[in-house]
């Protein structure tokens, strides 16, 4: 029970301000209030009960003031008086002390801001806690892969094999599209195949329509407020068609409201996955789908976890058979694994960083290295508050003497500079909020978020601020006001003021520790500097510099190659490529194969497969090291290859050029058994810089 006992020194605050009819009634509902919410998180339940203790600070609910109140509160207005003179009489002292806090308090406010946001990821949704996306870690003799997708039967099968999944829906991404308005064709991002499910799954609000009759039919679709207004003005679009451009039409069953910035995908266009025919392949080794599960009410996402192996052998072992040849026991015996693992909807953005991401993801060590940084801040600001303070003890040492030579206790000149203290933090806190405010244009053209002002003014957010600022002031005054207060009023008084031994230790080692402090933060910046240089100066494998991509060409069909042909009369262009495969956060695709002499699924290697034009290489300034590039006029490329340098060693290919590849069972490499390798061109980078290049083959 003592664990679920709310904060004495709240009760203890409650008790001294509150009028006695009420205490009871009050008390008894945070006690019964604090019992329900006290879970795993301590301290947001101890937070959550001083922010409803500090509501009933209202003038109905205070007691009326006795003899001893009366006293207190003309010792504290005393304070506030003497403190806004010392204020007006010492101007620059005190506004380079507010302005220390100040500046300190506003990068921690950025940093706040920044880590809410990061924080507060897709729990907008209803039943956030009970979403879960599956991912994969597959390992396939040296083949290893970590992938947000899944297999395209896994969402129904497994539905139907486990009775804790509630719901079961599956995404996919098709890139952008281009739609007709009249006779304009507009460019539309963010289409995305889902099944009707995912309306159980997520909670989108309709604005037109409803999700129970919504992407019933394939070429169905539900749009967002932007899209709407995009092609149907501010008309309801429900009922009426989007037509793409090469004429093929889609219904509008709905309308739902844009997502906030804050989710790990934004689609805009959702069309029905019954118009996805390869979502009804029922392959269980092509993982293409990222599927999401709603749990039941009970919610064990690692007991369900360990029960997916129990089906493995029953899904995958046929299909290995079929296409690899070997059994799901081989598999297993020869160190390759199949595992499939649940995370939750909102741990995706800060705990997931695998491929085939539906969007880039943030990274929770950010959230930890900005959360120490801002710590680190703000305990330089504070500790500058403490060194100049006592920097002026000569001064205020003689006011002290004084005062106690007239009657006054320590605990009464402790008072007075922790006064001080909290009404400079109070000051520098609300500089620092107008600073912000200034800022935060600057702040979201720098961060890439639409945090806007509101965020500022959460009911939260004010009552942390407000408690971090009362801290602040006493953590930043404690020191000054013990050192001030002990002076002896004879030494002062006589101009024999020291601080002695203790003081200049303490003093010593606040400075030696700001300054650490900051060299750390400077020598961090410059790191970080320098590591961005070089990513932006790193030699790719390709050159980036004057390179233009135009979207979606495939929709002029043929044509697109008349309208390479018209381009290339202009002087200012080199080169073209078409293609859909390019060395940035593009389309992706992998496939398995091995070397034509080879004589068992064990020598297979994963690879991407791209497909280009002849152009792609010189295009791209990519450098071929070894043989050549394609030639459009040679038939035979089309069944030929380009390999990376990384592929080459994997392969186990000293000499590559003239040899053959052939794809693993019936994983068809763009419906040829066996291709031949004309070159090897320079490993370049196509995923993140963090990760190793892997193995490639350019078609």
């Amino acid at each position: 029970m003592a664990a679920n006992r709310p904060p004495a020194l709240a009760d203890k605050f409650l008790n001294w301000f509150c009028k006695e009819e009420f205490i009871e009634e009050i008390k008894g509902d945070l006690h019964e209030y604090y019992a329900r919410i006290c879970g795993d998180s301590k301290w947001k339940s101890t937070a959550t009960y001083w922010f409803h203790v500090f509501h009933f600070f209202r003038p109905f609910a205070l007691k009326k003031f006795t003899t001893q109140n009366i006293i207190y509160t003309t010792m504290v207005r005393s304070n506030l008086i003497i403190a806004f003179r010392n204020l007006s009489k010492y101007k620059f002292y005190s506004g380079l002390n507010i302005a220390g806090l100040a500046l300190g308090m506003s990068c921690c406010l950025f940093i706040l801001i920044w880590i809410t946001d990061e924080l507060s990821y897709d729990k907008f949704f209803t039943n956030y806690d009970r979403i879960y996306r599956v991912s994969s870690d597959l390992k396939f003799q040296d083949n290893k892969w970590d992938m947000a997708v899944a297999p395209a039967p896994m969402a129904e099968a497994f539905k139907s094999e486990f009775p804790e999944i509630v719901s079961a829906g599956r995404v996919r991404r098709t890139g952008s599209s281009v739609f007709r308005k009249g006779d304009r064709f507009l460019n539309q991002e963010y289409l995305m195949y889902v099944d009707h499910e995912i309306l159980d799954i997520f909670s989108f609000e309709f604005i037109h329509g409803n999700k129970e009759s919504s992407l019933l039919e394939p070429n169905s679709v539900i749009i967002n407020e932007t899209v709407a207004a995009k092609y149907f003005d501010q008309t309801n679009p429900v009922g009426r068609t989007l037509t793409d451009a090469s004429g093929e039409q889609f219904r509008v069953d709905g309308v739902i409201k844009d997502l906030p910035s804050n989710t790990h995908f934004h689609p805009q266009v959702l069309i029905s996955m019954l118009s996805d025919n390869n979502s009804k392949d029922g392959v269980w080794l092509s993982n293409n789908y990222h599927t999401y599960f709603l749990l039941d009410e009970t919610n064990h996402p690692n007991a369900l976890e360990d029960k997916f192996s129990s089906v493995y052998p029953k899904y995958f072992g046929p299909q290995l058979e079929r296409f690899v040849g070997a059994t799901w026991d081989q598999l297993m015996q020869s160190g390759s694994y199949v595992k499939y693992f649940l995370i939750g909807l909102d741990d995706i953005h800060l705990k997931s960083q695998q491929d085939n991401e539906i969007e880039a993801n943030g990274d929770i060590e950010y959230v930890y290295l900005f959360t120490v940084i801002g710590i680190f801040i703000l305990l330089i600001a504070c500790i500058n508050f403490m060194n100049l303070s006592t920097a002026r003890a000569a001064i205020r040492g003689k006011e002290v003497g004084i005062r106690k030579v007239l009657g006054s206790f320590r605990y009464q000149l402790i008072s007075q500079f922790l006064t001080e203290s909290i009404l400079f933090s109070f000051m520098a806190m609300v500089i620092a909020v107008g600073l912000t405010y200034l800022l935060l244009p600057m702040f979201e053209d720098l961060t890439g978020k639409e945090v806007g002002i509101l965020s500022l003014f959460e009911q939260r957010l004010w009552f942390y601020l407000l408690i971090t600022t009362f801290a602040i002031g006493l953590l930043a005054g404690i020191y000054p006001a013990l050192i001030l207060s002990g002076f002896k009023p004879v030494r002062v008084l006589k101009g024999q003021l020291k601080s002695g031994k203790s003081g200049i230790v303490v003093r010593s080692i606040l400075v030696v520790f700001q300054f650490t402090m900051s060299v750390i933060l400077i020598v961090g910046t410059a790191v970080v500097y320098n590591q961005l240089e070089f990513v932006q100066n790193k030699n790719l494998g390709f050159d980036k510099e004057g390179v233009l991509i135009l979207n979606n060409t495939h929709t002029l069909g043929s044509q697109s190659i008349t309208f390479k042909e018209q381009l290339l009369k202009n002087p200012a262009i080199e080169n073209i490529t078409i293609t859909g495969f390019l060395p940035t956060n593009s389309w992706r695709s992998d496939s398995p194969l091995q070397p034509k002499e080879a004589s068992n699924a064990d020598e297979a290697v994963g690879c991407q497969i791209w497909s280009v034009d002849y152009d792609y290489v010189n295009t791209m300034r990519m450098e071929i090291v070894a043989g050549r590039d394609f030639s459009a006029q040679l038939v035979s490329d089309s069944s030929s290859v380009l390999i990376n340098e990384t592929a080459a060693r994997r392969f186990g290919y000293a000499d590559p050029v003239g040899r053959k590849l052939k794809s693993l069972g019936e994983f068809l490499f763009f419906g040829k058994n066996e291709v031949t390798i004309i070159g090897v061109v320079r490993d370049f980078h196509f995923d993140s810089m963090r990760d190793n290049i892997g193995p490639m083959v350019i078609s």
